[in-house]
Parts: C-alpha cells; sequence; structure tokens
C-alpha cells in the first residue's frame, strides 16, 4: 500500500482506523532569558513524551543577542499560523494577544495559543481551547511540569462549569462541526440546565454525560418535545424533512467514508468530483464525511485524483494489483479493466483493500468509476 497524502484520524475509529495521537506541530517563542530557560525545558520534557512532534523554537531577547532573532514576535507569529497546531508564548499575555490579533481567523481554523509566564506558575489556554485542542495541551504541559509548580488556566464555561462540551467531544472524536451558532446555542442551553437530545448512528462507548439524553430513553416520561436542541452524529445528508423541524439540531459528522476511484489517465479534477459527488448524493452522504480515496497503484501520481484529495485535505491510498486481486468479497469485474490493470476491478476492490466494508458498487460517469465504503466506528465519552 502507498500513502500519498496523511490522513488526520482522531479517536473514536474502530477496527482497522486504531485510535492514536496525531503528531503535533508546534512553535515556542519566549522573550527573556528566564523565559528561555523554561522553553528550553518545556521543549525538552515534551519531546521525551513525544518525540513524534515537531517543536520549532525561536528567542526575541536583546540579553541573549547571539541567538534572537532578527524578525518581531509579530512577524514571526503570522509565518506560523497557517502552518503550526499551537503556538506557545513564553511572556506576558499582552504580548501574544497583539501577537495572534492581526490574523485571526475562525475557532474552526485558528490553532491552539498558550502563555506560560517566565517563572513557570501558569500555563494559560489563550486560544482554540475546545476545537484547537489548548485546554487539553494546557493540562499536559502543566502536568509534564507539576515538580515545578506550573498549574493550566483555563476558563471556557463549559469546563470551568464542569460541563460536557460539544466541540471539544467533537473535536476527540475526530467529527466536523456543520453549524457553529448551533454549537453555541446547545452549550449556552447546557449552562443554563437544559438537557440535549442525543442521537447516534453508532456505537457509543463510554459514560454518557448527564446533560444528554440518548434517543433509546426518549419519551413523555422525560418531558422533551420535538423543539428541544438535539445533537446528531450521522455521515447521512441532513434536512429539515427530519427531527430538524423545530430547534436547534446540531449535525457532527464523522469522516468514515472511503471512496475508491478509477479513471482514464489525464481526468481532471473536475471530472473527479463530479463523479464522486453524484454518487455520494445518490446515497444521500456528505462530502464532509470523505476520510480518503483509493485506487490501484497504477493511478499514484494521477494529477486529477491528487488535485481533488488536496482540496478536500484527505489521503489518496493505492494498491498493487496483487494487494487488490486477494481482496475477499464479489465485485464487478471487467475484461478491459483487468488487461490494463491486471485486477478485473479497481474502485470497489481498492475501498475493500482500505479497510472499509463496500456500501455501495461501482457506478461509471463520465468515464469515472466510483465506488463507496464506510469504515466501522464508535464514538467515544
Amino acid at each position: 500500500m502507498i500513502l500519498v497524502l496523511l490522513p488526520d484520524i482522531g479517536r473514536g475509529w474502530t477496527r482497522r482506523m486504531p485510535e492514536r495521537r496525531k503528531a503535533m506541530r508546534a512553535g515556542m517563542i519566549a522573550c527573556s532569558e528566564a523565559a528561555y530557560d523554561l522553553m528550553i525545558l518545556v521543549r525538552e520534557r515534551w519531546q521525551q513524551k513525544h518525540p513524534e512532534d515537531e517543536l520549532e523554537y525561536k528567542v526575541k531577547c536583546r540579553a541573549l543577542s547571539s541567538i534572537s532573532m532578527a524578525e518581531t514576535v509579530t512577524e514571526l507569529t503570522g509565518s506560523w499560523f497557517p502552518d503550526k497546531d499551537a503556538i506557545l508564548f513564553f511572556c506576558a499575555s499582552g504580548i501574544a494577544v497583539r501577537s495572534i490579533a492581526p490574523f485571526l481567523r475562525h475557532k474552526a481554523k485558528d490553532p491552539a495559543i498558550l502563555v506560560i509566564d517566565e517563572t513557570g506558575r501558569f500555563c494559560i489556554s489563550l486560544l482554540s481551547g475546545h476545537l484547537g485542542g489548548a485546554n487539553t495541551l494546557a493540562e499536559e504541559i502543566s502536568g509534564l511540569m507539576a515538580d515545578k509548580g506550573m498549574i493550566p488556566v483555563i476558563t471556557t464555561a463549559t469546563d470551568r462549569e464542569g460541563c460536557f462540551a460539544v466541540d471539544e467531544f467533537a473535536r476527540r472524536n475526530g467529527l466536523v462541526l456543520t453549524d457553529f451558532q448551533c454549537a453555541k446555542e446547545i452549550s449556552a442551553a447546557i449552562l443554563q440546565g437544559e438537557k440535549i437530545f442525543f442521537d447516534c448512528s453508532y456505537p457509543v462507548e463510554g459514560e454518557v454525560p448527564e446533560e444528554l439524553i440518548l434517543e433509546k430513553s426518549r419519551g413523555k416520561e422525560n418531558g422533551l418535545e420535538r423543539e428541544e436542541k438535539r445533537i446528531l452524529i450521522s455521515d447521512r445528508v441532513y434536512t429539515a424533512a427530519g427531527a430538524a423541524k423545530k430547534g436547534c439540531c446540531l449535525q457532527l459528522l464523522p469522516k468514515n467514508i472511503v471512496v475508491g476511484i478509477g479513471c482514464r489517465k489525464g481526468t481532471d479534477k473536475e471530472m473527479i468530483r463530479q463523479a464522486v459527488t453524484a454518487h455520494l448524493h445518490s446515497l444521500c452522504l456528505s462530502e464532509e464525511a470523505i476520510a480518503g480515496v483509493a485506487s490501484i497503484d497504477l493511478k499514484q501520481e494521477e494529477e486529477g485524483i491528487l488535485a481533488f484529495c488536496r482540496e478536500k485535505q484527505i489521503p489518496f491510498m493505492t494498491y498493487s494489483a496483487k494487494q487488490l486481486q486477494i481482496q475477499m468479497g464479489s465485485f464487478t469485474a471487467s475484461d478491459f479493466v483487468e488487461k490494463v490493470t491486471g485486477v478485473d476491478n479497481v474502485c470497489e476492490r481498492s475501498v475493500v483493500a482500505s479497510g472499509a466494508a463496500l456500501l455501495s458498487g461501482k457506478r461509471a460517469e463520465n468515464g469515472v468509476t466510483t465506488a463507496v465504503g464506510e469504515y466501522q466506528r464508535s464514538i467515544v465519552f
């Protein structure tokens, strides 16, 4: 198997999608001698625990002129913002705030921002506490520095009150938030003591928070009506014709769909997109649920498929004809495809080779063949 693009996989996957921590890219900046010494110690301990992480560090300090960078802290922050998962400032919080202000975009896109004072007393989760993982990172770093007395400072309301946080839950399970306004309304309702209806299409592991009521427990006895706020976890396209007739319904999309693709050499991205979109829509599946694309290794340099995967930020997995041939199942055979590729079917067999269960077989559109599969998964509390 050749993996052309690396996947971004969160918690909750089962079977061939094992749970694992994604390697992190972080930047660290110190603005004094004491802060620099502390930064080096934090980096050393962090790297010992997570050697797979990429930790870049810089210093801006006149007293350390031999290693102090020429650019400003704001300029460095701007260069790091698009590419880093987290940025740690070892300085006063005011410096951090002014440095990040020009580059803030959206809570779904901004990196985790942490501020650590030069004495190492406080590790502040400043920005992207839930979706960016700043809260979790602040707690982890404080744990690494517990012998130095470091404590995490977390100010998000749901954490402060010890309540269920839907955006943090989504991040940990690798789910896509489809409506940030609705997510805000649900968080506000939880803080007011309201119960949220929880509808999930997948097995649930762990203890369900008291703020949520599973669909199976729903009924007149719990006093809920259809206008109550709810969370729906499904890869299907959600329409107002269903349970969202009233109130706020937040759909969380799992990335658990694999699309197998076969095509002629030189097929452009738009033709690939049209074929994939048509097949998914025929199954009422959301395009945002695509976890990856699979094909034969003869297509590993196929620019149309690569461009589609880059646009969607999903991995492109390819397999040899031998790997595809040994897959078990009933597939739509083609003598022509076998003559060209050495295997009687590419799109369906590629899906199965990726570890997904075949959901919908071969479909042809404008010379592009597609098949759709679904990974087994669970939701973890």
